[in-house]
């Protein structure tokens, strides 16, 4: 999935965003990573997750 922000958007002040999104599962487990993109610092990722599904 693909979330995108238009610069400013947060007024140019430091802050934290929560998007959040829907995953239908196709197995017992997903491993999962977090990955961000800023024109400034370039590309970062998250900590990989790995959850179980019920």
């Amino acid at each position: 999935a693909k979330a995108s922000y238009v610069p400013g958007t947060l007024g140019n002040t430091k802050a934290h965003n929560t998007t959040t999104f829907t995953i239908i599962p196709t197995g017992k487990k997903l491993k999962l990573v977090a990955h961000g993109y800023c024109t400034k610092h370039g590309i970062w990722e998250g900590t990989e997750k790995e959850i179980t599904v019920n």
